[in-house]
C-alpha cells in the first residue's frame, strides 16, 4: 500500500498545481497546435498503478489525444515498474528507457531536488521526453499529481522506438 498525501486518491487527486500548469502551457505560445505526433516524460513513485499514471498522462495531454503519442520514455531505473509497463502495453506505446548519464547530457530543464537526491540526475520527465523525441523545448512542462510527473516534447522524425 502507497502512502498518499491528505486528499490524494489513487486517480483524479485533482492536484490544482498540475491543471495550472496545464492551463498556461495551452494557452502560452509554447505549444504548437500542428504537433501530433510526440514524445512523453514520465517519473513515478515506486509502485504507483497503471490508472494512476494514465490519469497524469490524459491531465498532461490537455485536450490531445493518447494516440498522438508516439513513444513514452523514463529513467532506467524504472525498468521494472509494474504500472509504467502495463500503461505502456495497454496502450501499444513503445517504451524508452534512458541512463542517467544520457539524462545528464539531455538539453537543460528544471531541476528537482528531490530527483537529484534519489536518482543522481536533475530530472525524469523533461529529460526523457527531450531525448526521446530529439527535441530541444518542451510543449508541455513537468505537470505533477498523485506521485507521477509528466512532460511532452514534439517527436521528430529520427524519434526511435522504445528499447
Amino acid at each position: 500500500m502507497t502512502r498518499r498525501a491528505q486528499g490524494e486518491s489513487a486517480v483524479g487527486c485533482g492536484n490544482v498545481g498540475a491543471r495550472k500548469i496545464l492551463r498556461d502551457a495551452l494557452t502560452s505560445n509554447h505549444m504548437e497546435s500542428v504537433v501530433t505526433r510526440l514524445a512523453v516524460g514520465i517519473g513515478c513513485r515506486r509502485g504507483t498503478n497503471a490508472e494512476t499514471i494514465e490519469h497524469a498522462v490524459r491531465v498532461a495531454l490537455g485536450t490531445r489525444d493518447l494516440g498522438d503519442i508516439v513513444i513514452v520514455a523514463s529513467i532506467d531505473a524504472k525498468r521494472n515498474e509494474a504500472g509504467l509497463l502495463t500503461f505502456c502495453e495497454r496502450h501499444g506505446l513503445p517504451l524508452r528507457f534512458y541512463s542517467a548519464d544520457e539524462i545528464a547530457h539531455a538539453p537543460s530543464t528544471a531541476i528537482s531536488h528531490h530527483t537529484a537526491k534519489h536518482m543522481n540526475v536533475d530530472g525524469v520527465c523533461e529529460p526523457c521526453a527531450l531525448l526521446a523525441g530529439h527535441a530541444q523545448t518542451l510543449i508541455v512542462p513537468k505537470t505533477t499529481g498523485c506521485g507521477v510527473t509528466v512532460a511532452i516534447a514534439a517527436a521528430h522524425e529520427t524519434c526511435a522506438s522504445g528499447t
